[in-house]
């Protein structure tokens, strides 16, 4: 995405579930602080290049997943995949202390917004999606994701974003979408933490799989029946794991026996994937099915092997004061599996098979894919 006049180009992190835009001032300075984050080699905004900039002075207190930061509240014409917005409102952040153990902090230079409401910003602004509807930017308030991939038997799938429609070429040939109502659940006002305001979330009826094991012959069976009208699934983008109620993440975990290191996510051998489980999801009355190379990640130091090991992305639900219910955090192994398709206007969430499952005999078709296109 681009900032400014001329334009300030930045690798943006797209992050469903949080509405604004943020990227670091050029004013900001780590000083002797630990972070790095300001000195580290990324992309900064400099209102001073910019002719359309319009600073204020309003200052605001950023608190992101891993990172917290104070910001200015800026406005300057930002563009995203050739679409022009004259003047966005975004955080310029001036300081800004992330986790250091995180390691993504360093492969994007800002956040881009495109949660289901507005109403969660901190400085009241409006998101790049909704300014874009509300200046005929886009007849259609839908951005459709294909998360990027790689494995054994697929290679490498190049990710996409479209805003604005439905590239459908994208979609494995014949597959329908299948959409579910958003449902609008929202944090207690005494939760300690926002967790499902503004997020694309729906109902979620349950959550199991069944497993034969090997050695004694026996099927095992596990289902979990999440609480009637409070069970939720919010999706997440920059979640890099499936967040799991403990009566299913546990005995999946005993299956696939991954290894914990300090300050690094757990593994298992590449070989075990062939022994684990689908894992079926009912959300919204519908089911889905997610294989098991779908939530073990085969990437290690850019590649995997049967002799490497294998990213574990399972992870038991945390019990939050204030909350009741059980809540699936649904994050990027989950939607890697689909094209997914967030339509805001009909307050729907669509998935359907991309394509890349049938790309066996085919060539990925990367860039030479034609524009989206809307509903009709």
């Amino acid at each position: 995405m681009t900032l400014g006049s001329p334009p300030q180009s930045f690798r943006a992190v797209v992050d469903i579930s949080q509405v604004d835009v943020v990227v670091t001032s050029s004013e900001c300075d780590d000083g002797a602080s630990w972070s790095g984050i300001c000195n580290s080699g990324h992309f900064q905004y400099h209102g001073s290049w910019s002719k359309t900039t319009v600073p204020s002075t309003q200052l605001i207190q950023g608190d992101y997943p891993l990172l917290l930061y104070q910001a200015r509240v800026t406005k300057d014409r930002f563009s995203l995949a050739g679409l022009e917005i004259d003047l966005q409102g975004f955080h310029e952040a001036i300081e800004a202390f992330p986790d250091p153990f995180t390691p993504w902090v360093n492969e994007f230079d800002a956040i881009l917004g495109l949660s289901i409401d507005d109403h969660d910003s901190v400085a009241g602004l409006k998101s790049p999606l909704t300014n874009m509807l509300e200046n005929d930017v886009i007849s259609y308030g839908i951005v459709s994701i294909m998360l990027g991939r790689w494995g054994r038997k697929i290679g490498l799938v190049p990710g996409e974003i479209a805003i604005g429609g439905i590239n459908e070429q994208m979609l494995k040939p014949s597959t329908t979408v299948i959409f579910i109502p958003v449902s609008n659940r929202i944090d207690p006002p005494h939760a300690e933490s926002r967790y499902l305001n503004g997020t694309w979330q729906v109902e979620a009826q349950s959550v199991g799989f069944t497993w034969y094991n090997d050695t004694s012959g026996e099927n095992l069976t596990v289902y979990h029946e999440l609480p009637a009208n409070t069970g939720t699934a919010r999706f997440d983008t920059i979640w890099p794991s499936l967040v799991l109620p403990a009566e299913v993440a546990e005995p999946l975990e005993q299956i696939g026996q991954p290894s914990r290191h300090f300050f690094s996510h757990p593994v298992i051998p590449c070989q075990r994937i062939s022994i684990l489980p689908d894992l079926l999801f009912s959300l919204g009355g519908k089911e889905f099915i997610l294989r098991p190379e779908d939530y073990i990640l085969e990437t290690v130091n850019g590649q995997a092997d049967e002799d490497n090991d294998c990213i574990w992305t399972i992870e038991s639900i945390p019990r939050l004061p204030g909350r009741t219910g059980d809540i699936l955090r649904l994050g990027s192994p989950f939607l890697r599996a689909f094209y997914t398709v967030l339509d805001r206007d009909r307050r729907n969430i669509g998935f359907g098979e991309p394509r890349w499952k049938s790309w066996a005999d085919e060539d990925i078709p990367g860039s030479r894919l034609p524009s989206p296109r809307g509903r009709d």
